[in-house]
This record gives structure tokens, C-alpha cells and sequence, in this order.
């Protein structure tokens, strides 16, 4: 895993000039240095509430301090947030820091914290025909790509928002000409949208058996297409992929949205994620396979579905 949340021992921290600190992290970590300033993209947490700016200069955390800190090299150079001693308060500090990786090996995307977090920040605001969707510009693409080859009759899409999402869907198969349908779950109660070609369903993924029974699934038109994109909990997207992985055909697929948390440096949050449920999944179920041509299309894993285009061989 390239980021690791870091619990930097109090024996470790020692004090420097005016409101600083300074602790050593792990070798092989990105850090800033004189030829790259801004490269460190380490997050510093006092207790559960993040310090802040990075990359601030050495100066700037003696005199200032006020949670100011950078990540030099092999070294955190850090002050608190109250100004007070890391040596005497009661505060516990853990670093979110990321190692160098090989693109080969790793399931990460291939571009950097800094642009990934740009995009990220688009994509959250990104609207469908006035309705939020949510959805990066390369996954739009993507989608495109996949609907055009599998040619879906049916689309399950579980994660519902504001129905931006399914109304996207529900296009591009007329756009297509297919007579499809999408089926839209939440838990929350579903919004205030209709189509004649998009069902909303209200119901928890941890019990979707409750609500979409397998005689169900299995009467639904083929191809179907899963959209997993619940809350990018583990549990939630290793219910989605236990329970419908074993209702698909050859040739159809589950796409895992939003995996690309862990590359963010938010997968603690969410129990490991959406990839550490794709991991687990895949390592029991054979019979699917991680669809490249997808992943990597822009790039390697240049996707939110980091390793998310399934497809049951």
C-alpha cells in the first residue's frame, strides 16, 4: 500500500528551535527536498483533527507554529496547533504518509496527489443536466466505452445521490438505442426525478438481498451492468460483489466506483475501501477478472475505479 497512517511515538519527538518539533518518518516516502518543494503530500494529525499548511517554511514553524509543519526529506519538522510542547501535552500525532511506488506493481493511479486531488475537486461538483452526478471526466468516458461494447438492457447502480448518475445512464441507453432500464438503490428515500426508463429503489446494500431477491436479478434483461458506488465503505462494496457476483453471466461486468480513496489517503475512513473489498472478492471468485483495457485506458489506473471494471469471464 503506498500510504500508511504513521503513529509517531512521543520517544521519537524531539524539540527544536522556538514552537517546533521534529520526528523522523520511514525512509521511501515522498518528501519535499530543493528540487521538489511541494512533492510531500503527507497529511499531520493531532489527535483526530488535521494540522496544517504543509510545506511550510522552517521559519515560519518556530515563530508562527500554529499546526504549521513540513515533511523534509526523512524528517517531519512540526509545531502544534495550540503551540503548546508535543513532549508535554496529552495530544497523540499520526502522520498519513505515502512511499514511492513502482507504476508496475502498484494499483494506484499514475497521477500525482496534488492533480488527483484538482480532479477530484471537479468531480465532485460535476452536474448532468442540472442534476449532481459525481462522476470523474475519465469514468464518463469509460462508461461510455463499456455500454457501447456490452450494450446493457439493464443497469443496477447502487448509490443513488441525486439521481444525476441514473439519469446519465438512462440516456446513454437511448442514446444507443437499446430498450434498457436502470434500477437505482439508496438508503435514502429516492429524489424527486422521473424517467420511464429509471426505477428507484430504497433499501440498505448490507441486506440487499431484502430487497432485490435473486429470482429478481435473474429475471431482469441481459446484459445486466452492476454499478457499485454506495458509500465507499468495505463492507458495503464486498455485500454488492458477494451477493451479485455469482448472479452474473459471462461477459457482464460490475464496475466499483470510487476505490481510488486509498490512493487519496482516505481509505482508513472507509475500512480499507472499495479495493480492499475488490481484493478480497477477487481472491475467492476466480471466475471474474480485472478488466485493463479500462483501467488503464487513460494510463495505468488513471480511473475512480481503481482496479474496479470486473468482468466475469
Amino acid at each position: 500500500m503506498p500510504f500508511e497512517l504513521f503513529e509517531i511515538p512521543r520517544s521519537a519527538i524531539e524539540r527544536r528551535r522556538g514552537f517546533s518539533f521534529a520526528a523522523a518518518l520511514p525512509a521511501g516516502t515522498l518528501s519535499d527536498d530543493l528540487d521538489n518543494p511541494f512533492r510531500s503530500s503527507t497529511r499531520l494529525f493531532e489527535d483526530h483533527r488535521e494540522l496544517g499548511p504543509p510545506h511550510a517554511p522552517l521559519t515560519a514553524i518556530e515563530q508562527l507554529g500554529g499546526g504549521r509543519f513540513s515533511h523534509w526529506q526523512t524528517t517531519l519538522i512540526f509545531s502544534t496547533r495550540d503551540d503548546s510542547s508535543a513532549l508535554e501535552n496529552s495530544k497523540s500525532y499520526r502522520a498519513l504518509i505515502e512511499f514511492e511506488r513502482s507504476e508496475k506493481e502498484s494499483p494506484f493511479p499514475a497521477i500525482e496527489g496534488h492533480a488527483l486531488a484538482q480532479i477530484q475537486g471537479g468531480t465532485l461538483n460535476y452536474s448532468y443536466r442540472g442534476i449532481r452526478c459525481a462522476k470523474s471526466p475519465f469514468d464518463l468516458a469509460l462508461y461510455q466505452l463499456l455500454l457501447g461494447r456490452l450494450r446493457p438492457r439493464t443497469v443496477l447502480e447502487f448509490g443513488t445521490m441525486a439521481g444525476g448518475s441514473a439519469l446519465w445512464f438512462a440516456d446513454q441507453l437511448r442514446i444507443l438505442g437499446l430498450e434498457g432500464h436502470v434500477h437505482s438503490m439508496d438508503i435514502a428515500a429516492p429524489p424527486a426525478l422521473t424517467d420511464p426508463d429509471i426505477t428507484f429503489h430504497t433499501g440498505d446494500v448490507l441486506t440487499i438481498a431484502k430487497h432485490l431477491p435473486s429470482s429478481w436479478v435473474q429475471s431482469l434483461p441481459r446484459p445486466i451492468l452492476v454499478v457499485e458506488d454506495a458509500g465507499h465503505h468495505y463492507k458495503m462494496t464486498l455485500a454488492v460483489l458477494n451477493y451479485l457476483g455469482p448472479l452474473l453471466e459471462s461477459g457482464e461486468y460490475i464496475a466499483v466506483e470510487d476505490s481510488v480513496v486509498t490512493a487519496m489517503g482516505y481509505a482508513h475512513l472507509y475500512d480499507g475501501g472499495p479495493l480492499r473489498a475488490i481484493q478480497e472478492f477477487l481472491a475467492s471468485h476466480p471466475e471474474f477478472e480485472i478488466d485493463r483495457s479500462y483501467c488503464d485506458f487513460f494510463g495505468h489506473n488513471i480511473t475512480w475505479n481503481v482496479n474496479g471494471y470486473l468482468r466475469r469471464r
